[in-house]
C-alpha cells in the first residue's frame, strides 16, 4: 500500500478525530454546565432532528456521490447538471413541509394533551432546511473531488461553531438552558452552509454550469430510495434509542446515560463516513470500468489499517471506559456497560462499512433494502424489548446486536457480488 494511496483517507480519519474531540468536548460541557434532565433534553432535540434529516433528505444527497461522479467520468455535464438542481429542490421542498407539520403537529398536541411544548425541539426542527441542505452540499464537494475540504467543513467548523457558540453563551449569561445550547447548535449549521455554499461555487466543473440541464427524475428517485431507506436505518440504529427511553422512562437520566455511552463509544463511526467518503467516488469509477480486480484490492488496502485502528480504539474503551465517563460526572459511570456494546457493534459496522455502498452502486438497492429493514426491525424489537427493563444498558445491547448482524450480512453479499461480477469480467 502507497503512502499516497492511504494519505487521503488518513487525513480524512485525523480530521474526523479532531471533530470527536470538539464534538465530545462540547458534550461534556453540557453534561455539566446542565443538569441531567437538561442534557436528556439537549439530546433528544438534536436526536429528532438527526432523524428527520435523514428522512427529508430522500436519500438523494447519498446518491450524489454515485451519481455525480459517473456523470462526471462519462462527461454527461447536462444531466449532472440537472442532478444537481432537481436534488436541491426536491430536499428543499420535502424539509420545508416536514418542519411545518412537525411544528403544528407538536402546538396542536401540546394544546389537546395540555401538556408543554418542548421549545428545544420546535427550535432544531426548525433548522431543519439548513441542515439537510448543508449535507447535501457536503457530498456535492466531495464528488467534484475536494473530500477533503468538504470534511474540513462538516467536521471541524461545524462543532467549533458550536462549541464556541455555547462557550460563548455560558460566559456572557453565567449559565446554559437546553434552549439555548439548541440555539447555538443550529446557528453552527448556519455558519457550515455559509461555507459550503462557498466551496461549490469553487470545485464545481465550469462545464456543469455551461450546460444544458438534462433530467430523468424518475431514475433517479427510484435508485435514490435504497440510499434513502438505508440512511433512515442507519440514523435510526443511534438516535431511536434516545427517543424510545424518552418515551418509556419518567425521567431523562436514562436518556442522559445512554447518550454519553453513545458519544462515548460511536467514534468509530466517525471513520466510516469520513473514509467512505473518500473511497465511495473510487468505487463507483472502478464499476464503471468493470475493475474489480483493482475493487478487491482497494477492500483490502481499507482493510489493513482501519481494522486495527478500531482494535485498539476498542480495547481503550474496555479499560479506560469508566474513567471517560466519568468526564460528564459520576453518575454517568453507570453507561459503562452500554459503552463497551455500543463499542464493540460500531466497530464491526465501521470494518464493513463500504459493503452495502458497494450494493447500491451496482443497482443491488433492494437487496440493500431487506437487510436494512430486517436489521432496523431487529433494533426496533429489541429496544421494545430490552429499553424499559435494562435502561441505557438494554439500549446499547440492542444497537449493537442489530448494527453488527446487518454489517456482517453485508459484507458476504457484497464479496459474493465482486466474486461473480469478477469472474464474468474474465469471460
Amino acid at each position: 500500500m502507497s503512502q499516497t494511496s492511504i494519505k487521503r483517507p488518513l487525513q480524512l480519519c485525523l480530521l474526523a478525530l479532531v471533530s470527536y474531540g470538539l464534538f465530545y468536548g462540547m458534550s461534556v460541557f453540557l453534561a455539566r454546565v446542565l443538569d441531567v434532565d437538561g442534557f436528556g433534553e439537549f439530546n433528544v432535540a438534536v436526536a429528532t432532528v438527526i432523524l428527520l434529516a435523514s428522512l427529508t433528505s430522500l436519500g438523494l444527497e447519498k446518491y450524489a456521490v454515485r451519481s455525480l461522479s459517473a456523470y462526471y467520468e462519462q462527461r454527461n455535464w447536462r444531466h449532472a447538471r440537472g442532478f444537481t438542481i432537481f436534488s436541491r429542490n426536491m430536499i428543499l421542498l420535502a424539509t420545508v413541509v416536514v418542519a411545518v407539520t412537525f411544528v403544528a403537529v407538536s402546538l396542536v398536541w401540546a394544546s389537546i394533551s395540555e401538556r408543554e411544548v418542548s421549545g428545544p425541539n420546535l427550535l432544531a426542527v426548525s433548522i431543519l432546511p439548513v441542515v439537510v441542505l448543508a449535507l447535501l452540499l457536503v457530498e456535492f464537494v466531495t464528488a467534484n473531488g475536494a473530500v477533503v475540504r468538504a470534511t474540513v467543513v462538516y467536521r471541524l467548523l461545524l462543532p467549533a461553531s458550536a462549541f464556541a457558540f455555547s462557550g460563548a453563551v455560558w460566559l456572557w449569561s453565567g449559565g446554559l438552558s437546553p434552549f439555548q445550547a439548541v440555539a447555538c447548535y443550529c446557528a453552527s449549521w448556519i455558519v457550515a452552509l455559509i461555507a459550503l455554499f462557498g466551496l461549490v461555487r469553487r470545485t464545481f466543473p465550469a462545464e456543469v454550469w455551461k450546460a444544458e440541464e438534462s433530467r430523468t427524475p424518475g431514475v433517479w428517485v427510484q435508485q435514490a430510495i435504497a440510499f434513502l431507506i438505508h440512511s433512515v436505518m442507519m440514523t435510526q440504529f443511534a438516535s431511536l434509542g434516545i427517543v424510545v427511553l424518552e418515551l418509556v422512562d419518567d425521567t431523562e437520566t436514562s436518556v442522559a446515560l445512554y447518550s454519553a455511552a453513545m458519544q462515548s463509544g460511536g467514534f468509530v463511526v466517525l471513520l466510516a463516513t469520513a473514509t467512505n467518503r473518500f473511497y465511495g467516488p473510487i468505487a463507483s469509477v472502478m464499476i464503471e470500468r468493470h475493475d474489480y480486480r483493482e475493487m478487491r484490492k482497494t477492500i483490502r488496502e481499507r482493510h489493513s489499517w482501519i481494522i486495527p485502528t478500531t482494535l485498539v480504539y476498542l480495547l481503550a474503551i474496555i479499560i479506560f471506559g469508566k474513567k471517560i465517563l466519568g468526564l460528564y460526572g459520576a453518575d454517568f459511570t453507570a453507561a459503562y456497560p452500554a459503552l463497551c456494546m455500543i463499542a464493540a457493534g460500531a466497530s464491526v459496522s465501521v470494518w464493513f462499512a463500504m459493503a452495502p455502498n458497494y450494493l447500491k452502486f451496482i443497482g443491488r438497492g433492494n437487496l440493500v433494502l431487506g437487510v436494512t429493514a430486517a436489521a432496523g426491525v431487529l433494533n426496533v424489537l429489541l429496544l421494545l424489548l430490552w429499553a424499559r427493563r435494562y435502561g441505557a444498558t438494554g439500549a446499547g445491547a440492542a444497537y449493537a446486536i442489530s448494527l453488527a448482524s446487518m454489517a456482517i450480512v453485508f459484507l458476504v453479499l457484497g464479496l459474493r457480488s465482486i466474486g461473480k461480477r469478477e469472474a464474468l469480467s474474465r469471460d
